[in-house]
């Protein structure tokens, strides 16, 4: 009687606890006032309660988001991301809403309500991005980056007709942030339209998942813009071993990030006879990235002076992680900064 007495004990808490970590599924809607923008967070718990979440943004027609981490400690829920540099931390106070700080470079309040009858927007595929049939040939293909350990999976697309003395081909690198090989964002592939109108033209285009994602192996978030060259640059190594190749043709195409990462691998491989840079960056790094923050906090209601104030805070922090070489160095230069 006792053993069935103790089981029906544990039953009644393991399904306790599968209710209370149910609690938190749904799809929360808030409204990020400042800009004017709706936002949900798609919750779902699995069985060994962990958390799930997606992100749509429905005034950017974005939807299914994936981010990086979800997760519930008591009655409060943590969601961040790294790709679009945003984060969440917020309280439910009843089954139906959580009340909590929405932060992408400057902390905004964002109050969620579960379920929140609204009209849901349909995702739809963009026109410009490529649908089968198509008139060229399509491989999968896995590259090894020996340097790093890891290994790359792409897209090589490849003109249907033989020409007999190989043709020219490029390389697809990516800006900043975890991309897919089509570059994927906001229902937008912009490398899948770049590599289908390039192989159309008798080009070879190989694209690639970014380390630690997709099919990639390795680890993007403590990767820097060195080890995304070195991944370029075995991605490169296997080109020019290939025989449909015309080696004295090889060229590199940087969006953004990439646009940083295409001359440095040029610059150290001969291979190299050409590079295409789109929207790369013109002025120094620190610089440039002080710039974007600037902008982020005016586009979300902050005043000039406060923005100002906040670029000028960014950028000292940022040569000071520069200029100094261990974290204790760091973590006191930054400490007078504040002070």
């Amino acid at each position: 009687m006792k053993k069935i007495y103790t089981l029906f004990i544990l039953t009644c808490l393991i399904n306790g606890g599968l209710k209370a970590q149910s609690a938190w599924d749904g799809a929360w809607h808030g409204k990020i006032e400042a800009a004017n923008l709706r936002l949900v967070f798609n919750l779902k718990s699995a069985e060994n309660g962990s958390i799930s979440a997606t992100m749509d943004s429905p005034d950017q027609s974005a939807f299914g988001l994936a981010v990086d981490s979800a997760w519930v400690k008591e009655d409060s829920l943590y969601i961040s991301d790294s790709r679009f540099r945003i984060s969440f931390k917020g309280k439910r106070t009843n089954d139906s809403t959580i009340n909590g700080v929405f932060s992408q470079g400057m902390d905004i309040p964002l109050l969620l309500k579960r379920n929140a009858p609204e009209t849901k927007s349909t995702p739809k595929a963009k026109k410009q991005t490529p649908v089968p049939p198509f008139p060229y040939k399509e491989e999968e293909v896995t590259i090894e980056n020996k340097k790093s350990g890891i290994t790359l999976s792409g897209t090589l697309t490849i003109p249907a007709v033989t020409n007999g003395k190989g043709y020219p081909a490029v390389i697809l690198i990516s800006g900043s942030g975890p991309q897919d090989r089509d570059e994927t964002i906001f229902g937008h592939k912009p490398f899948a339209v770049l590599a289908d109108h390039l192989t159309r033209q008798g080009v070879i285009v190989l694209r690639y998942d970014d380390r630690g994602t997709g099919k990639s192996t390795g680890d993007f978030s403590s990767s820097t813009s060195r080890d995304f060259a070195d991944d370029a640059e075995a991605v490169l190594n296997y080109l020019s071993a290939r025989k449909d190749i015309n080696k004295k043709q090889i060229g590199l195409i940087g969006h953004s990030e990439g646009g940083l990462i295409a001359p440095l691998v040029a610059n150290e491989n001969k291979e190299v006879s050409f590079i295409v840079l789109l929207a790369g960056p013109g002025i120094p790094i620190i610089d440039l990235m002080t710039e974007q923050n600037v902008a982020i906090m005016r586009s979300q209601g902050l005043s000039e002076a406060a923005a100002n104030a906040y670029g000028s805070l960014y950028k000292n922090v940022m040569l000071i992680a520069r200029n100094n070489d261990t974290n204790e160095e760091k973590n006191n230069a930054i400490i007078k900064v504040a002070e």
